[in-house]
Parts: C-alpha cells; sequence; structure tokens
C-alpha cells in the first residue's frame, strides 16, 4: 500500500485560499453524532489522501483550492492527530461517552462529605436528598460511601485520578468520528475514506446540543447560527509558514480553457510574492490536474 505522507485541506474559493496564504487557518465548530445525541466539536481538518481522491465524483469535494503540508510535520510541529472513526453507537463510542459522565461526578465528593458533616448524620444518605443525573450505578455506590468519617486526603485523591480521567475522555472526543454520516441532504457516505487528521484546541471543549435535563442548550444554538469561522483570534489560528506548504493547490476543471488555469496560477504565484512577500517554488502552485498526473 502506497504510503500517503500529506495533508490535504481544501476550500471552495481563490478569495478563501490567498486568506488561509496569508491570515492562516481559523477554528471553527463542526457538527458530529455519537450515541444518538449531537455534539459541536472545534476543529481544523485535514484529509490524508492521494490528490486523485479529490472532486466531486471522488472521495473529497470540499473545493478546487487547497494547501498541503506534510504529514509527518504537521504532526511533530503543529500537534496532529489523525481522527478515531467509530460506529457511532458502537461499545467504543459509548465507553468514552460513560467514562466521560462518570468521571464528572467525584468531583463533587468534597461537597458529599461537607453535607454530612453539617448534617451530623441525621438526614440518611446524601442521594437521598440530592438528584445527580447522569449517574452510573458505580458512581451512586462511591457516593453513597462517603460519610463525615471519610478521609479529606482520600476525597481529594479520588478528585485527582477522576479529574485525569475526564480530560483525557473529553480530548478522545474531540478526535472522534463516526465513520458512516449523513449529509444535509441526507445522502449517506463513509467518512471513514477521508481519512481525517485534526488539529484541536482542547481548551474549546464540545458542545452538546442538550443539557442534562433534556432541554435545548442555547450555547449550541448560538454557535450552529454563526457563520464559520467561528474563532478567528490568533490563539485558535494555524499559520504554517509558507515554506513548509508541499503544494497549493487552484482550480483545474476539464470545461476550464488552459490559459484560464495559467492565470490563476500566476494570480496566487504574484499574491504570495507581492502581498506576502514570499517568493514560491516553481511548480508549488498548480492545479489539481497537474498534481494527480504528478502521483501516478
Amino acid at each position: 500500500m502506497k504510503e500517503i505522507n500529506q495533508l490535504i485541506h481544501s476550500t471552495k474559493s481563490i478569495e478563501i485560499l490567498k486568506s488561509i496564504l496569508k491570515n492562516g487557518l481559523y477554528t471553527s465548530y463542526a457538527k458530529e453524532e455519537f450515541c444518538g445525541e449531537n455534539i459541536l466539536i472545534p476543529m481544523i481538518s485535514f484529509s490524508n489522501i492521494l490528490y486523485r481522491d479529490i472532486g466531486s465524483k471522488e472521495v473529497v469535494d470540499y473545493g478546487s483550492y487547497g494547501i498541503v503540508i506534510e504529514r509527518d510535520l504537521a504532526l511533530t510541529k503543529y500537534g496532529f492527530n489523525p481522527v478515531m472513526y467509530v460506529s457511532s453507537d458502537s461499545e467504543i463510542a459509548q465507553s468514552v461517552k460513560e467514562n466521560l459522565y462518570d468521571s464528572m461526578l467525584p468531583q463533587t465528593l468534597e461537597l458529599v462529605k461537607d453535607w454530612y458533616d453539617k448534617t451530623n448524620g441525621c438526614c440518611g444518605k446524601f442521594l437521598d436528598n440530592i438528584a445527580l443525573n447522569p449517574m452510573s450505578d458505580e458512581v451512586k455506590s462511591l457516593i453513597n460511601a462517603i460519610d463525615e468519617k471519610t478521609s479529606t486526603d482520600l476525597i481529594e485523591a479520588y478528585k485527582t485520578v477522576f479529574e485525569k480521567v475526564f480530560i483525557n475522555s473529553q480530548n478522545q472526543m474531540l478526535l472522534l468520528k463516526p465513520y458512516k454520516v449523513t449529509d444535509k441532504n441526507q445522502k449517506e457516505w463513509i467518512a471513514y475514506n477521508e481519512r481525517e487528521w485534526r488539529k484541536s484546541f482542547f481548551e474549546l471543549n464540545f458542545i452538546k446540543e442538550l443539557t442534562p435535563k433534556g432541554e435545548r442548550n442555547s450555547e449550541y444554538e448560538d454557535w450552529v447560527k454563526t457563520d464559520k469561522p467561528h474563532y478567528k483570534d490568533e490563539k485558535y489560528t494555524l499559520k504554517i509558514p509558507l515554506g513548509e506548504l508541499q503544494n497549493i493547490i487552484v482550480k483545474d476543471d476539464k470545461e476550464i480553457e488552459e490559459i484560464e488555469e495559467i492565470e490563476e496560477i500566476e494570480e496566487i504565484e504574484n499574491f504570495l510574492s507581492n502581498e506576502l512577500g514570499f517568493q514560491v517554488e516553481n511548480g508549488v502552485v498548480s492545479t489539481l490536474e497537474n498534481l494527480k498526473t504528478t502521483e501516478l
């Protein structure tokens, strides 16, 4: 099997391509679905595919323009990770979700002990008086095992362990993706074929469509209604030095005359030279059709 040591980010217009070359790639939320729940995941996405897999009749069709970076450089320098594809309701997806939820409630153990201290054991079990959801039987047993005699050091140790489980599970959620998805036209397709890699900003976290009470999450609704890109501040922008780009792709279509293809190449080369002060090497800016030919 041929090794594909390149990551491709595609876009729909030459103006967006110019913005990427000048300003970098901005972070946006993408909607995913896991275990029957819709969530928004912040990301910058690339595909680890060959040029021949790009196009309206191929694997990926996110636009006719794009940039290409070496996969290994993206991994070691910029913190990219390959997406973990799973079945939406698989045991693995459920496990990550359960670990995330189960690790949240143990952060309340200090409050549980404090409640017992203040009530002097007069009011039964903590969970007989206060409802916490969602909660597994295992977490329920842990909370019920706490009382006024429980060591503060033990509670702090529990909190530290479960905090780590929570952070790890949260980070895993940001890299999960269903291998099969349905687009806005209700057409089903295999997302796994894209071999997606993501640049994640883990502190942004994901946003669920519904609250623990089953109500609509206003934060989710606000982001869905907001045009992309969602974050333009420097902290969440990926700026790749122009010299690290393997290729810059301009539009190629069999219906476009050759002279128009040449003009687009010259337009980007002039933009790099005149506006960004970067002299691009010959052949870096190319049409998709030319790149497919050299790939054979």
